[in-house]
Order: C-alpha cells, then structure tokens, then sequence
C-alpha cells in the first residue's frame, strides 16, 4: 500500500484540476504566509514526493497515479463525509450501490494511507484495531444515565479525560450533522455528544448499531 505526504495528496488533488481544500486536510499553511504562497510550496514538495514514487514519470503522471487521483477524486465530491478520532478521514458511498468507503488513513506525522474498500471492511477494522470496540458484548449500560442528561464538557473532561474514547463526527456536504464521544468507565458505556453537551449511557450492542449507522455501513 501506497503512503502519501499531505503534501503529495494535494498535488494529486491538483492534478483533479480542484484547488480548494481536502474534507478534513487542510492545506498547510505557514505563518506569514499567503494561501498562494503555501499552495505553491506544497505543490513543489507534492510533486516531488510523487516522482519519488514513480507516480509521475518524465513529468506525466502514471497509470497508478491516475487510479490514486480517482480515489481522491471521489472522496472529495461525496455527499457524506465521516472522521473517526484523528486518524481517519473518510467519504462514505462513493459508488452507486452505496457500498464503497475511500478512507485517508493518518499513519504518522505527515504519512497518509489511501483506499476504498467495503463499508464492512472498513468496520471490521475498527473492530480490530481501536481499543474500545474490543469485546463489545461485554460492555454494559449504567441505567442511572439510560436517557440523555445535561453534561458539560469541562465536568467530562474532568472525570474521564483519560478514558479510552473513540470520536465520530459525521457531515452532509460541509454541514456537521452529528458529533459523538463514546468511551467507557468503571461504571459503564457512554455517549457524549459534545455539541449538545449531553450524555447517556448505552451498551455494547447499541454502540455496534450507531457505528453501523453512522459509517452507512451496507451489510
């Protein structure tokens, strides 16, 4: 699998003749910079990270590259958009069954995996590796809070800054439509919703179905 710089996947997204910026990369920007400026230097550092790739061969890009510009291509102009922590960045039914996620996958400090795949695959491997989705149906509900109650967030911060957590906004074009924190503690599962600053407890099952939901996964 190919890893990208952010600075490679812009001159990708270049290459797609677009010039505004990634669903959830920013372009980087330097401080006294104009965006000229900062768009300029990453295209140059972009370029160069895709001929050191051998995605662009004697300045035309190739066959691969193509293919990796489509996936970019596609993410960039779906109807919905999802982000799960800090680590993936994804557009949700890319293809016309509904099926496909093209997820940008945040390995390390400016290093970027890409790739479409099922809905399915992509849950499994959430599943897998996130912490906090392990042994799911061992997970409980603390019915002290089974209905929404007022929460803020300094109180959540306090009280459970260090819990294992998993963060899922959703969008509908550049519209957030949803925004959830759900992480366990001794005394049970929750959801936050940091926008309303409520919170409720659920279970491990109910969790599965919200991911199911929210990542639009087609099973």
């Amino acid at each position: 699998m190919r890893t990208f710089t952010l600075e490679a996947l812009y001159a990708l997204h270049i290459l797609n003749e677009e010039s505004d910026d990634l669903f959830f990369l920013p372009l980087p920007q330097e401080a006294g910079a104009s965006r000229l400026e900062s768009l300029r230097r990453t295209l140059e550092k972009g370029y160069q990270d895709l001929t050191e790739m051998g995605l662009i061969v004697d300045n035309e890009p190739s066959e691969e590259c193509a293919t990796y510009g489509a996936f970019l291509e596609g993410y960039q102009k779906a109807l919905y958009h999802c982000q799960v922590d800090n680590h993936y960045f994804c557009a949700q039914e890319v293809d016309g069954n509904r099926w496909l996620t093209t997820v940008i996958q945040r390995l390390d400090d400016n290093q970027y995996v890409m790739e479409t795949l099922h809905s399915v695959a992509f849950l499994a491997h959430l599943k897998d590796g996130h912490p906090l989705l392990q042994d799911l149906e061992k997970k409980h509900k603390n019915y002290s809070y089974y209905s929404w109650e007022a929460f803020s967030a300094f109180r959540l911060e306090t009280y459970y800054g260090q819990a294992e957590a998993l963060h899922l906004k959703s969008y509908r074009r550049d519209e957030l439509i949803k925004d959830r924190l759900f992480f366990e503690a001794p005394s049970g599962l929750y959801e936050f919703d940091p926008l309303e600053e409520q919170i409720r407890s659920i279970d491990g099952e109910e969790l599965r179905d919200l991911l199911v939901q929210d990542l639009k996964v087609r099973l």
